[in-house]
């Protein structure tokens, strides 16, 4: 394997929808979990439950769009 192919499989890797979307589903859970389980105490699972949200919530338009097209698409 040459290493152009090891970065365009890395690159492609790292950019995956799927991944970015198992990702922050995966923060969310481990965040919430701390997060039920110290109700009182403020820390970094607060934080951490914050940003995986957000970034799920930046990876759901990409799902979003794509379904419409596949809905226009059926109709024609």
């Amino acid at each position: 394997m040459s290493v152009q192919t090891a970065q365009t499989t890395f690159s492609r890797l790292l950019t995956s929808r799927w991944l970015s979307i198992a990702v922050s589903v995966s923060l969310v859970a481990t965040a919430l979990s701390e997060v039920i389980e110290d109700v009182g105490d403020i820390g970094s699972g607060h934080g951490v439950l914050v940003f995986g949200i957000f970034r799920l919530m930046t990876t759901l338009p990409e799902f979003f769009h794509a379904g419409q097209i596949l809905e226009t698409t059926k109709d024609v």
